[in-house]
């Protein structure tokens, strides 16, 4: 299962403890010794656990990119507005003449 949404991601988490119990069942099942028992769950652990935070950053990613088309052009739009406003500043507020004074 491939997550496309956070919601998807709360389903991914429950599919994946799913599959743990079934394999883990399996695991006692198949009458390992204790120690390739342990190996072996701690295996699974990992793998699941894997799973989940590449799941969790495919999401994010994409998210990511969401956040970009918003944020790039509202960004760009601030330091437009920050140059003018400088800008007025510096011709509107008298202190160009300031400026002038200390560069001549």
């Amino acid at each position: 299962m491939e997550a496309a949404t956070i919601s998807d991601l709360f389903e991914l988490q429950r599919e994946l403890r799913r599959r743990r119990t079934r394999i883990s069942a399996l695991l006692e099942q198949a009458s390992l010794s204790p120690a390739t028992y342990k190996r072996a769950v701690a295996t699974l652990d990992n793998q699941l656990q894997l799973k989940r935070g590449l799941e969790a950053s495919r999401v994010a990613y994409r998210l990511f990119r969401y956040w970009h088309l918003f944020h790039r052009p509202l960004a760009s739009a601030m330091y437009v507005i920050a140059l003018l406003h400088i800008v007025f500043a510096i011709f509107f507020g008298g202190s160009l003449s300031k400026l002038m004074g200390l560069i001549g």
